[in-house]
């Protein structure tokens, strides 16, 4: 990964543009059509975009759910979105395998924008405001004015936020050398990212933080709980618990927080007994997964690039040795 230094060594993403796998090419491409389709025909964005007015009869634009996690308004926000696939995509393709990595997109996208759908809906039903049922399309900028025929609202945040919850995962301590002065690793991105998201919001109104918000939660939830890799279900280690997300200073008040709450705190049994003597184990045990996990990581990711920069045999090779033999 360009610019990240781990264990004392360079990555082996040298160049993040170089050797970009299948289907991190579809989804930058994707978003760069979406895009330029929306430019030329402004009017799409009232099917593509998420307008719940539309969503619902007599419309039944019901496709507006999934689509508007893929549409931008800004071309500055395409662009970002296309160089954050290709450079974190890469890696998670390349460490999961494709099929999964389009799952985790799919997932995090499609759920993150079921909830922002819900919460214009309840809000629109709470505040009998227009602008929640047909928001204006510069409404996604912070601005509540727009021209009357055109309405949406859109963001492939959702995902990029899924992406820095799974490089936490898999490299948490992984740092990023272009920010060494500041000591910034990868585990403290998604916090950061959020923060800039909730500043942006503050001074802009924008609903569209609604998306980075439910893809944190969604992205932490399906890795936390649901994804199956190496046999295992999920990832129980306390590196990737709720409460690791937010500074140390903060984790105990966090984690008093949502075991009150029963919230993002399912573990075994042995691991909630307050001064038990096998606390010291446990914790030595989740340290030990994240860490084989990380290394089966590393591991699936020598194999890909070994993969990728191995020639073909040629034909020519292969029927000259069955001549021989």
């Amino acid at each position: 990964m360009a610019d990240i230094e781990s264990g004392g060594s360079v990555s082996s993403y040298s160049n993040p543009f170089s050797d970009i796998p299948k289907y991190t090419k579809i989804i930058a491409a994707v978003l760069a059509v979406f895009y330029a389709f929306g430019v030329v025909f402004p009017q799409s964005c009232n099917y593509l975009a998420l307008v719940p007015g539309y969503t619902f009869p007599p419309h039944f634009f019901l496709w507006n759910v999934i689509t508007n996690t893929y549409f931008h308004f800004s071309l500055f926000d395409m662009i970002s979105s296309v160089v954050v696939t290709l450079i974190f995509g890469k890696y998670l393709e390349n460490v999961w395998g494709p099929k999964e990595y389009f799952k985790f997109i799919f997932i995090v996208n499609s759920i993150a924008s079921v909830i922002t759908f819900f919460i214009m809906i309840f809000c629109y039903y709470a505040t009998h405001i227009d602008k929640y049922l047909f928001p204006p399309v510069n409404w996604s900028r912070g601005v509540n004015e727009g021209e009357d025929n055109l309405h949406g609202v859109a963001s492939f945040s959702a995902a990029v936020i899924g992406f820095v919850v799974a490089l936490k995962q898999l490299q948490p301590d992984t740092e990023i050398s272009s920010l060494s002065v500041l000591g910034l690793r990868i585990k403290h991105l998604p916090a950061l990212l959020l923060f800039i998201q909730i500043i942006l919001w503050l001074g802009t109104g924008s609903i569209t933080i609604l998306y980075p918000l439910s893809g944190f939660i969604v992205s932490w939830v399906y890795l936390r709980w649901f994804q199956y890799r190496d046999g295992t279900k999920g990832d129980q280690s306390a590196d990737f618990s709720f409460s690791s997300f937010f500074p140390e200073k903060l984790q105990p008040v966090v984690t008093a927080i949502t075991n009150t709450l029963c919230f993002c705190t399912r573990s075994s049994p042995r691991t909630t007994i307050p001064g038990s003597s096998f606390q010291g184990s446990i914790l030595q045990t989740d340290s030990k997964e994240a860490e084989r996990r990380r290394e089966k990581a590393l591991q699936a990711l020598d194999a890909r690039l070994s993969e990728i920069k191995q020639p073909p045999k040629s034909s020519l090779s292969v029927d000259t040795q069955r001549e021989v033999k």
